[in-house]
């Protein structure tokens, strides 16, 4: 009990500093969404090994979204869905993990009324966390849990798909189709 409830511990402080753990309001920054993309991080070792690739996440994004009636972007978008996962071997029969998915905005400077950006800003620049636009995080869940080797990647993705449906949710009452 000691081996899974340290590294739990250990990924709530280390890997989720500042997130909310469920979110019951829609938030004000979902709503005036044109479009956006979905960016998934780099996945780690522990992860890779029984098959939880980027990839494999990227995919399983884009398909819940675009199921819920979502559109997604490839390229030029400057909001974006951010997915990443963190893992941890406890032994060699569990690993613990992180899965934390954010919608990231950019952060406009308002003046007259007006949101305005540089002219020297293109969409690319929007891409991706290292982004030199500043953006602020509009939608957030995370989750941590520990897991049996064989069970990580149905858990991983079950637990995707559930934190997805609820942003979908979100969105869509923040959005209406017209």
């Amino acid at each position: 009990m000691r081996r899974i409830f340290f590294p739990c511990v250990l990924l709530s402080f280390l890997l989720l500093p500042g997130q909310a753990l469920a979110q019951t309001k829609i938030p004000h920054g979902l709503d005036e969404v044109s479009g956006f993309g979905i960016l998934t991080e780099s996945t780690p070792q522990e992860c890779e090994e029984v098959e939880i690739t980027r990839s494999v996440l990227q995919g399983k994004a884009e398909m819940s979204l675009r199921t819920s009636g979502i559109g997604v972007s490839k390229s030029g978008f400057r909001s974006h869905l951010y997915v990443r996962i963190h893992c941890l071997k406890v032994d060699e029969y569990e690993t613990a993990y992180a899965l934390i998915v954010e919608f990231m905005r950019p952060a406009f400077i308002v003046r007259d009324g007006f949101r305005q950006l540089r002219d020297f800003v293109r969409p690319s620049d929007f891409v991706g966390p290292d982004s030199p636009i500043p953006q602020y995080n509009a939608w957030s869940e995370a989750m941590i849990g520990v897991s049996g080797k064989k069970q990580l990647k149905s858990n991983v993705l079950g637990h995707l798909d559930g934190i997805l449906t609820r942003f979908a949710d979100d969105f869509l009452k923040a959005n209406p189709k017209k």
